[in-house]
């Protein structure tokens, strides 16, 4: 495949909250969530198809049972075995779907966002643990509980708002619940992409269950193999477990692919928040490595780094 060129600069946005500014100078809310929705119409009809998708009511919403997942969680490459039905782990949470904050993003990459915007569902918990968590409030609160039915009837209202896909953003924790709603969604067409945005810290076998039901995978690197905010982040083997995970994300969604709006249908984007705090060698591995990238992944480099206090 052919390389990236080193010369390139991806684009940089500068971010402040649900705030965004972007390098042309131009200001704009980045995400209208749910007291917000309202104030954008929904959509008349879909570009996507010759008629617009509507949910359709089935017994498969809570036909699947997989709280015995949950019993012995193997989820994400730690496997503790932790038995979320019993107790709520202090990272990851309970057995339950919970969703922190859903609506239209309008703060992604232009490649996600331009237009109608992404339709995003933020969800609570995460298995790491990362000082520079730019949602610490979104990803450790309890969220909102759903059942399958909410999480689809969400879906479908993103959809009516005229969203360009549906992101499932810290998917991780959550993915037996997940799997049975996307599942749901591809039986009955669902004209969006959907993508998968994680932490890049993924387990194989998950992800290989989610073949033909993500269209889109969002990694975020964050960490090469020498630096030192791996171990805060609770994943010494955060860079050996990302390129496996990588290697499994591309294959399931190949080249990248845009529509004729240049908004992307399939492929893999990497997503990298700047660290200020490096050292210079740190700074040369992680330049090194998404400069490598094959040229049909996407690159992203943020500058919207933070450190909790």
């Amino acid at each position: 495949m052919k390389k990236r060129n080193q010369s390139s600069s991806p684009r940089k946005r500068t971010f402040q909250s649900d705030i965004v500014v972007d390098e042309d100078g131009g200001v704009h809310i980045s995400f209208f969530g749910p007291e917000l929705l309202h104030l954008i119409p929904e959509r008349i009809a879909t570009p996507l198809t010759d008629k617009p998708w509507s949910l359709k009511l089935t017994s498969n919403f809570q036909k699947t049972d997989v709280r015995d997942e949950y019993a012995h969680c193997m989820m994400c490459p730690k496997k503790c075995g932790f038995n979320r039905l019993k107790s709520t782990h202090g990272t990851c949470g309970d057995a339950v779907l919970r969703v922190s904050n859903h609506g239209l993003s309008f703060g992604d990459e232009k490649e996600l966002s331009q237009g109608g915007g992404s339709g995003l569902l933020f969800l609570s918990g995460c298995p790491l643990t990362c000082p520079s968590c730019i949602n610490p409030e979104k990803v450790r609160n309890d969220g909102d509980a759903c059942s399958t039915m909410d999480f689809l009837q969400m879906v479908e209202s993103l959809y009516r708002k005229g969203a360009n896909n549906i992101q499932i953003l810290s998917p991780t924790v959550h993915l037996p619940e997940l799997k049975v709603a996307l599942t749901i969604l591809k039986q009955q067409a669902f004209p969006l992409p959907i993508i998968f945005k994680s932490s890049g810290y993924e387990s194989v076998i998950e992800l290989r269950k989610f073949e033909g039901l993500v269209d889109i995978y969002v990694p975020d690197y964050k960490f090469s193999n020498s630096c030192y905010w791996k171990k805060q982040s609770g994943a010494n083997d955060y860079h050996e477990v990302f390129l496996e995970a990588l290697v499994e994300m591309y294959r399931q969604a190949g080249s990248i692919l845009k529509n004729e709006s240049g908004v992307l249908q399939k492929g893999v984007m990497i997503r990298h928040v700047k660290n200020p705090y490096l050292s210079q060698e740190e700074r040369k591995q992680i330049d090194e490595f998404l400069n490598h990238q094959p040229a049909d992944i996407l690159v992203s480099i943020l500058d919207n780094f933070v450190v909790l206090d």
